[in-house]
């Protein structure tokens, strides 16, 4: 775990990025928003830029004066003082953050104040927050996620965090597997196992079937020998997401699943080798599906039977969105996201294949320990 003094720095670094994206908009405040639900498909700048995870609505203001986090319920100053180094903290409750808000950037500047995290902000936020200023705010979200691409090596080390625990409890929760859990049983005792481990949060798909279409939430199903059991697996740590993708087999493999699976396993690589600096996404996706076309499966690499071939996660921004067919965004040293070739195949089913990796100067790499393989339980 990094040391406190190099965590605030990353914070710092952060936020003078982020100003600096607000400046280019010809704004010297910038109001970063959250609604208190983390997610890995959006950026949460206020968690970003101070490292401090709400539960509620909070805004962090950058620029103009020393940087000030505003959190609600007010109660959750002191949590947020402890988390937040180098901002000043207020709290408020109700309808008086967004009051605090215009009150404390009206008195940093008469000029325009650029806003990040709209997506989060409600109308009626956004409304009251510009009747106040009396001026219209500044859309910066998107540039903002463009300048935060690259992960720090703060984020780095915590999404490591995450995908060995990840790893691990998954399998602890593989010794558990057999026959007679059911689905919803089997996730219990994983997320447990992953929040022992010290994952802050989960996002958790795991279902079962002997020829599924998709992976699902957990129901009440009953697993039974033969089942394929697939997993999508995303701790969090520190705010940072990871996900990993993997498939399980109660019982002796079929010699179709098994040349299913390493099918899978030879896109992925194929992918891997392809995340290179400056390479546009699309040329990635197109790497994934070629081994999979040339062994006959051509039709089933798009929608309905695939969705994307990845996605961002982390932090951070959530760049690269979902790795498509075409996707001309080019591929940065420092981009962290997931790679997986989840893939519907007529002969065995879905198959859930997939890893973290990280862009570096000579090409991607895996965050895990170990690839991702078809794990076979015995009954």
């Amino acid at each position: 775990m990094p040391e406190a003094g190099a965590v605030a720095a990353a914070h710092a670094a952060r936020r003078q990025v982020m100003a600096g994206v607000a400046a280019e908009a010809g704004a010297e405040v910038l109001v970063c928003w959250s609604s208190g639900v983390q997610s890995f498909m959006y950026m949460d700048a206020p968690c970003y830029a101070s490292g401090y995870r709400s539960r509620a609505r909070a805004a962090l203001v950058v620029g103009g004066g020393e940087p000030v986090l505003l959190v609600s319920p007010r109660l959750e100053a002191p949590r947020a003082a402890a988390r937040a180094a180098g901002c000043t903290v207020v709290g408020a409750d109700g309808g008086g953050l967004v009051a605090e808000l215009a009150r404390l950037v009206g008195g940093r500047t008469r000029g325009p104040v650029a806003v990040c995290g709209t997506n989060l902000l409600t109308g009626g936020d956004a409304d009251a927050l510009e009747g106040a200023l009396g001026r219209p705010l500044v859309e910066v979200t998107a540039e903002v996620d463009a300048a935060c691409a690259r992960s720090d090596a703060v984020e780095r080390e915590a999404a490591s965090r995450a995908t060995a625990i990840a790893e691990e409890g998954y399998a602890r929760a593989l010794a558990e597997l057999r026959p007679g859990l059911r689905e919803h049983e089997l996730v219990g005792m994983l997320d447990q196992l992953m929040r022992e481990l010290g994952a802050e949060d989960n996002f958790l798909l795991m279902s079962a079937s002997q020829h599924a279409t998709s992976v699902n939430t957990p129901g009440d199903r009953i697993l039974e020998e033969g089942d394929l059991v697939l997993a999508e697996i995303s701790p969090g740590v520190d705010g940072v997401f990871t996900q990993i993708c993997r498939t399980a087999v109660l019982g002796e493999p079929s010699r179709a699943l098994v040349e299913g699976y390493e099918l899978l396993r030879g896109a992925f690589q194929a992918g891997l080798a392809a995340c290179q600096p400056g390479v546009p996404l699309g040329e990635v996706v197109a790497a994934v599906n070629e081994p999979i076309v040339a062994a006959g499966f051509g039709e089933y690499c798009k929608p309905p039977y695939m969705r994307t071939r990845g996605h961002g996660m982390g932090l951070g921004s959530p760049k690269p969105q979902d790795l498509r067919l075409g996707g001309t965004e080019l591929i940065e040293e420092g981009m962290a996201f997931v790679l997986h070739p989840n893939q519907y195949l007529p002969t065995v089913g879905y198959l859930m294949c997939g890893d973290p990796v990280l862009v570096e100067a000579g090409g991607a790499r895996r965050l895990t320990s170990a690839a991702a393989s078809l794990d076979v339980v015995g009954c």
